[in-house]
C-alpha cells in the first residue's frame, strides 16, 4: 500500500509538471531550453508538443541506457505522462493576452512546474530521462555535475534556437529560478510527506542524487 501511495504522489507530481509547462508555453514569453526545443520540434514536424516531449524523452532514455543508466519506472512514467497531460492542458488553456496576463501565466507556470518536480522527486523512486543522460555523461567523461549540466543546457538552447522554439525572457527566468524553487518546494514536500519517502539508504540512488545535485546547482 505504501509503494502504491508513493507512485500516486509521483503521478500527481507529473500531472502538475505538465500543467506548469502548459502555462509557460501559453504565456508566450518563452520556456526553459528543453521545453523550447520540444515546442520547436513540434512546430517543425506538425506533431503536438506532448508528442514531441515523449519522443525526446524516449531518445534520452535510450541514450542514458547506452551510457549505462537504465530507466526506472519513474523515468518511463515521466517520459509518457508529462507529454500526454501537457497536450490535455494545452487543449483547454487559452493563450495569454497582454503583458500582465503573460507575466502571470509565466510566474504561475514556473511555480507550478517546480512544485510538480519537487512532488514527484519526494518519494525518491527515480527521476526523469534528462537526469539519466546527465549522470551517464558525468561518469563517462569524469566531469562534474555542474559542468555537464551547463554543457547540456547550452547545447539544448542552441538546438532550440535552431528549431525556432519559444526563447524569450521566460527562458532566462526559468534558468535562474527553476533550481532554487524546486529545492525550496522539495524541502516543503519532504516535511509535509515524510512517510512518502523511501528509506534513506534507498533514496541515494545515483539518478536521484544527480537530480538533487542539479537542483542545488552543483
Amino acid at each position: 500500500m505504501r509503494r502504491a501511495a508513493q507512485y500516486g504522489i509521483v503521478l500527481l507530481g507529473l500531472v502538475i509538471v505538465a500543467l506548469g509547462l502548459g502555462l509557460m508555453l501559453r504565456s508566450g514569453l518563452g520556456m526553459g531550453a528543453w521545453g523550447a526545443f520540444e515546442q520547436g520540434l513540434a512546430a517543425r514536424t506538425g506533431i503536438t508538443f506532448g508528442r514531441a516531449s515523449q519522443l525526446v524523452g524516449l531518445a534520452l532514455i535510450l541514450l542514458a541506457w547506452a551510457l549505462r543508466q537504465p530507466p526506472t519506472v519513474v523515468t518511463v512514467m515521466n517520459m509518457l505522462l508529462i507529454g500526454e497531460f501537457s497536450d490535455r492542458f494545452l487543449a483547454v488553456l487559452p493563450a495569454a493576452q497582454g503583458l500582465p496576463t503573460q507575466a502571470v501565466y509565466l510566474a504561475a507556470g514556473l511555480a507550478v512546474h517546480s512544485i510538480g518536480v519537487a512532488l514527484y522527486l519526494t518519494p525518491g523512486l527515480g527521476s526523469g530521462p534528462r537526469e539519466g543522460v546527465m549522470l551517464g555523461l558525468c561518469e563517462a567523461l569524469g566531469a562534474s555535475v555542474r559542468f555537464t549540466r551547463v554543457c547540456i543546457d547550452l547545447t539544448v538552447l542552441v538546438m532550440a534556437l535552431a528549431m525556432r522554439g519559444p526563447i524569450g525572457h521566460g527562458t532566462v527566468i526559468h534558468a535562474l529560478g527553476a533550481g532554487p524553487l524546486i529545492q525550496f518546494f522539495l524541502g516543503c514536500c519532504r516535511k509535509a510527506l515524510p512517510m512518502a519517502m523511501v528509506k534513506p539508504a534507498a533514496s541515494h540512488s545515483p539518478a536521484v542524487a544527480c537530480e538533487h545535485s542539479r537542483n542545488r546547482g552543483v
